[in-house]
């Protein structure tokens, strides 16, 4: 049996693994809806792109031989510089009999690199997004106003271009379940199916698809993204929401449509991705270490992440949080403690 992998750049098998390496992991990636990926043949180079237009108000009367009163129509541009964020793996010349094949062991390693490599794109996102100036201006959502705040919110990047979207964290959601007015709402569509709100929270960390559909069921928002906290909730800020205006998976699907699309309608953000081949994001190369015995797997990804009409997203931080206190009483014969769950 081969246990030693070969000295090749290996396209071939990140083609073969793609939906392995972009199946989300807990609640999935939705940093790309953020980023939509464009294939750019420049490591460094200018975008240009849509910008919102100012309306301006169109002459009541003229006379017959003045010109028209005329708005200019702009533009707008934005520098990129793709690097390089890598990441290697190994797996022992001795542990490649426990997956059956070399093969299959190229597979596992290659699809391991090239995922880090995808959540460094949505550490990233999130980075570039839960910005401390963002985050400082986002307007809290207080117990019994959350759906009226989101729509304020929605509201207000109406021009951009896209879907209105509300997404966040797995800790976002499960804290917004919990406000007043939005467990009302969940209350009186589900109170007879047998769904509690505790099975709503759960399906929320777990398995989010149903979730989903419940919440889009009464928000004013077209979608509902949950991402995961180890992204979308960091530290000092897991109270926050983002309320955006995206451009729909369908819109994205062609990284050649996508291109065309910036240039007409203002669109929030954009990847600048690298391709160093014709079909794949990723160069991923394999090589065995004979000094140590194991089986090198390398992946790498060019990009860089282009905000080009930053209004299309704002913040907001929910001022509604579930907390546990405990009480304890000591009497001479007993100790009694009692457990109070409470929103403030």
């Amino acid at each position: 049996m081969n246990t030693r992998t070969i000295t090749a750049d290996r396209p071939e098998v990140v083609i073969a693994c793609k939906d392995r390496i972009h199946a989300p992991i807990g609640t999935g990636y939705i940093g790309s809806r953020f980023f939509p990926a464009m294939r750019v043949r420049d490591t460094a180079n200018t975008l240009y792109h849509k910008t919102i237009d100012d309306d301006a108000a169109a002459q009541e009367a003229r006379v017959a031989t003045a010109s028209h009163e005329r708005a200019t129509i702009t533009n707008g541009s934005t520098a990129y510089t793709t690097t390089e964020k890598p990441k290697a793996y190994q797996i022992p010349e001795a542990d490649v009999k426990k997956y059956g094949s070399i093969e299959a062991t190229d597979r596992i390693g290659i699809t391991a690199a090239c995922r880090s490599v995808y959540r460094k794109h949505e550490t990233d996102a999130a980075t570039k997004i839960i910005t401390a100036g963002r985050y400082n201006a986002g307007a809290y959502l207080t117990d019994g106003q959350v759906l009226k705040g989101l729509q304020t919110q929605a509201i207000r990047i109406g021009r951009y271009y896209g879907r209105t979207v509300l997404a966040g964290s797995t800790t976002f959601f499960q804290n917004f379940v919990a406000a007043s007015d939005v467990s009302a709402k969940i209350t009186a569509m589900i109170g007879a199916g047998g769904i509690t709100l505790d099975n709503l929270k759960q399906s929320i960390a777990g398995d989010p698809g149903v979730a989903i559909q419940l919440l889009r069921a009464f928000l004013p928002f077209d979608e509902v993204l949950i991402g995961e906290d180890t992204f979308w909730a960091p530290s000092g800020k897991t109270d926050v929401g983002i309320v955006a205006r995206l451009p729909s998976i369908e819109d994205t699907k062609s990284v050649e449509d996508f291109d065309m699309l910036i240039r007409e309608v203002p669109v929030f953000g954009a990847t600048p991705w690298y391709y160093p081949d014709e079909d794949i994001e990723f160069s991923a190369r394999s090589f065995f270490d004979e000094d140590n015995d194991c089986n090198v797997y390398k992946a790498k990804g060019f990009y860089d992440l282009a905000e080009m009409n930053a209004g299309a997203v704002v913040l907001v931080k929910l001022n509604v949080f579930e907390t546990t206190t405990t009480s304890t009483t000591t009497t001479s014969t007993t100790t009694t403690s009692t457990t109070t769950t409470t929103q403030g």
